[in-house]
């Protein structure tokens, strides 16, 4: 490389390479990718990342102990991907811990003056944001001018976030990034236009209807201006962050007073204010039963990416897992989500990360006023992390360390020739290795999401079990493939896949109970029977089995545990095809009474009325709402028919 070609490399790349950046982490135009959007990102980045290596090999590796401990953290959760149900998933899930230190580490290798580099990272981030903001801004305008924008359609503004509140977290974390712009500026025209950014952040975020982001810009970025707008610093300036906290603390204010009757009918501020959707208790359920499975693996923890099967064994009652409709992918606390899978030492690690990080940012020569930005933003970072899963997330990893960079990239930190070598050696092979899998993942998910979109089972086949074992939402793709060979009733292949299935996720009631179903279809009872047992007993309010097991103890002679399965089905829960298992059900029953009762009376009226299909159901009915067994409600009817007589 000559002389000239260093200086383009050095003065030129900075500006390109954040362009590119975080052009990669929006993707605005891409919709098509919202169904698995990080993957292509990983692809991007590590692309992106690749290149750029290779033309600053030469250039040395900032290193820290905030950085070390970092490499600690990733290290245990690796470790503990051993444990895993799904060894790949879990391997690949650790991709943003390993890409967003060595993106930032590879980008601030080109540039080390910060002040310089910072002002860079402030108009990149603006100038790349400012489309999706205006866009979200005038559409949800029109949204509400002529149609209904409400928390409903506000999920329609996730792009390739994966989901409104992720989209929100991302700009809000983007703030104290164009706040350093503020600073660094020499231009007045350049601080307007952050300054007017920012409010417009403010107001796409608020119309997001994220709670944890409303805290943030309420709460914890007005603490953070008020307690730095008091040093020494520049008056304008200071008038400026008193003026825009004014404005944000008036309208907080604002909202609040309104009357509720008046608040509820202004959609948007009325659903941001509502508590009705049940999210938190949801989340305090799952926290709860999060922290008994911590209790039970307190040091080491489940294995990496087990929280979402263990889960499953814990009670689900009055969440939207009860009857498994939806399964939980997260804890939706990073901290406890970290304790299930990788113990205390997991946890330990990543505070200590955090503690040592923001210290040692402290401790760099930057601009009074962009060490609380940072600092802020690193609390909020965390402070999300205490409801969201931002550490799974890229897009919002990156900004952290931008936030803590001046610390844990600490170039004074002299390492030897031989380290700087074997780091960079193993960060090309790393990074190598996640655009090798991630390419192998992003062909299966367009193989799945083909398969979802068109029901061609052959884009299911095609799938490679080994690198994508589980769906994003933990179903195994075995079971799947298992249901393809149950249709077409090759039962014994069908059966070697539901028990290939069982491994990846060994709590998923879907699973068992077409396992159990497989063997009913096999006439192995006895094998049914202890599937749809063990789906009962994780799973207790699960219709499909109940409905299943009932059917199985019907065939078996059974009839009393055959009502008595089929009767716990929830009265607001009528699933396909109740009456005519009832029915059929109570056919059994009537002529089983029939045989043991001699009551000529009550004799008769079984006779009379064992196949009167209308009775047969409301029997069933009166039996559910009352919590009585059948035959009680059979006599009730049958004294009040004698009695009207």
């Amino acid at each position: 490389m000559t002389k000239n070609s260093e200086v383009n490399l050095k003065t030129i790349s900075p500006k390109i390479i954040l362009v590119l950046l975080f052009s990669t982490l929006i993707y605005l135009y891409y919709p098509f990718i919202q169904n698995y959007s990080n993957t292509p990102k990983w692809i991007a980045i590590g692309t992106f990342m690749l290149v750029l290596a290779i033309f600053s090999w030469k250039k040395k590796i900032p290193w820290s102990i905030g950085m070390s401990i970092w490499f600690l953290f990733v290290l245990n959760y690796l470790i503990q991907c051993y444990w895993s149900y799904n060894f790949w998933d879990s391997v690949v899930r650790a991709t943003p811990f390993i890409l967003s230190p060595l993106v930032v580490i590879t980008v601030v290798r080109c540039n080390t003056n910060l002040k310089s580099f910072y002002g860079t990272i402030a108009k990149v981030v603006s100038f790349s944001i400012l489309p999706i903001i205006l866009y979200t801004l005038i559409s949800i305008g029109l949204t509400q001018l002529y149609g209904d924008y409400n928390h409903q359609t506000s999920y329609n503004y996730r792009f390739t976030f994966g989901h409104r509140n992720q989209y929100s977290q991302f700009i809000t974390l983007l703030i104290p990034l164009i706040f350093a712009g503020v600073i660094y500026a020499k231009s007045r025209s350049l601080k307007a236009f952050y300054f007017t950014l920012i409010i417009l952040i403010y107001i796409t975020a608020v119309l997001l209807m994220s709670r944890a982001v409303f805290i943030i810009l309420f709460g914890i970025y007005p603490i953070g201006i008020i307690l730095y707008s008091l040093k020494k610093v520049h008056k304008k300036l200071r008038v400026a962050s008193f003026g825009l906290l004014g404005m944000l603390i008036l309208g907080g204010i604002v909202i609040v007073m309104i009357p509720s009757h008046i608040r509820n009918k202004i959609p948007v501020i009325g659903e941001l204010i509502t508590t009705s959707h049940g999210s938190g208790n949801e989340r305090i359920r799952i926290w709860t039963n999060s922290i008994e499975l911590w209790k039970e693996k307190v040091v080491l923890g489940h294995g990496s990416g087990n929280w979402k099967i263990e889960i499953l064994q814990t009670p689900l009652i009055h969440t939207k897992a009860e009857n498994s409709i939806i399964f939980f992918q997260r804890a939706h606390n990073e901290f406890i989500h970290f304790g299930v899978e990788n113990g205390a030492l997991g946890v330990i690690l990543l505070i200590t990360f955090f503690i040592v990080g923001i210290v040692q940012m402290f401790k760099s020569n930057i601009h009074p006023n962009v060490k609380g930005a940072f600092l802020f933003g690193a609390l909020a970072f965390i402070f999300i992390a205490n409801f969201s899963f931002p550490l799974e997330k890229v897009e919002l990893l990156i900004p952290l360390f931008l936030f803590l960079l001046p610390g844990l990239f600490n170039t004074s930190k002299a390492i030897s020739r031989t380290q700087q070598v074997v780091l960079k050696t193993g960060a090309l092979i790393t990074t190598v290795g996640i655009i090798i899998v991630a390419s192998i993942k992003i062909r299966n998910e367009r193989l799945y999401f083909d398969y979802k979109m068109f029901k061609n089972p052959l884009d299911l086949m095609k799938i490679n079990e080994t690198f994508y074992t589980i769906d994003a939402v933990s179903t195994p793709i075995a079971w799947k493939k298992a249901n393809i060979l149950y249709g077409t009733q090759n039962y014994a292949q069908a059966l070697e896949k539901y028990n290939h299935a069982i491994l990846h996720n060994p709590n998923h009631v879907h699973v068992i109970n077409n396992l159990g179903s497989c063997y009913y279809a096999l006439g192995k009872y006895e094998l049914a029977k202890e599937q749809y047992k063990k789906a009962l007993s994780i799973n207790p309010s699960y219709v499909e089995t109940l409905m299943n097991y009932s059917a199985l103890n019907l065939n078996m002679g059974n009839v009393d545990e055959a009502l008595n399965t089929i009767l716990k089905i929830r009265m607001e829960i009528e699933p396909k095809n109740y009456r005519l298992y009832i029915i059929a059900i109570g056919k059994e029953k009537f002529n089983s009474l029939i045989e043991i009762h001699t009551e000529p009376n009550f004799e008769n009226y079984l006779l009379r009325n064992k196949n009167n299909e209308d009775l047969l159901y409301e029997i069933s009915v009166s039996a559910r709402l009352s919590g009585a067994c059948y035959e009680d409600e059979l006599r009730i009817d049958f004294m009040n028919k004698l009695t009207n007589r």
